[in-house]
């Protein structure tokens, strides 16, 4: 009798290790990319919790990034109609928006160096650099939140010499990874000519988005449906034509 109750053990012993080897495989890690989801959100008032972020989707199944400002998020837009959206049906392939309203390029290369390392899964990262004079007071996150951590917004958008170099230090440090930039609406005439001549002639990681606001949002000031379906055109041809491998 012993010996049975010592054999049932080692039989149930077997089945639950079997158990355990099956779900660490995939389950496992795939609940601990959500649980860590947290580390990519912004912060709030003294740590005390993270803001959603504008969509997670189905992680077991293929799934790209995308990264940006309030023109990432889709403000005052149905998600259906945002460019990340969209994107993602063309491809045929789920998403995660990272994207965060008002922020800098400065915070979001810190939140693309970080789902590098947490979404280890995604086949390519699309990163919708905002307007280069915002920043971000990051040595404050932790205490007033991402959201108030924020500065610049509003400024001067013209050409310097000092956000060109910004854009091009970021598009040089991510030179390696499966990352495609493109910039917001709203850049001025000569950034956008000094952007062409200077950095897309030779890299083709960066996509002009050339467009104007083609139509605004329900507040009358962000992107439209038509401008979101405009550039996830773009950015789907673009793909297609010099980085096809990034879809399989």
């Amino acid at each position: 009798m012993h010996d049975r109750h010592t054999g049932q053990v080692a039989r149930g012993t077997s089945q639950h290790a079997g158990l355990r080897r099956f779900i660490s495989t995939d389950h496992i890690q795939l609940l601990n990319t959500r649980m860590n989801l947290d580390i990519l959100k912004p912060r709030k008032l003294l740590g005390l919790g993270w803001h959603d972020l504008p969509h997670v989707g189905d992680l077991s199944k293929p799934y790209f990034v995308t990264i940006g400002c309030s023109l990432t998020a889709g403000n005052f837009l149905a998600y259906e109609d945002t460019w990340s959206y969209k994107l993602s049906q063309k491809i045929d392939m789920e998403h995660v928006n990272l994207a965060m309203n008002g922020s800098s390029m400065d915070y979001q290369y810190d939140t693309l160096t970080k789902a590098q390392k947490i979404l280890k899964d995604s086949r390519f990262m699309v990163w919708m650099h905002t307007y280069p004079t915002r920043y971000h007071l990051n040595f404050l996150r932790y205490f007033i939140g991402d959201r108030l951590a924020r500065r610049g917004m509003g400024g001067d958008l013209s050409y310097s010499q000092k956000s060109f170099e910004k854009i091009k230090r970021f598009t040089e440090l991510t030179k390696d990874m499966k990352v495609l930039h493109t910039n917001t609406w709203g850049y001025d005439k000569k950034t956008k000519l000094v952007l062409e001549k200077l950095i897309c002639r030779e890299n083709r990681k960066y996509l002009l988005n050339k467009h104007e606001f083609i139509d605004r949002a329900r507040d009358n000031e962000h992107a439209g449906p038509r401008s979101h379906e405009t550039l996830a055109t773009d950015v789907h041809k673009h793909i297609m034509k010099y980085f096809p491998t990034w879809c399989r």
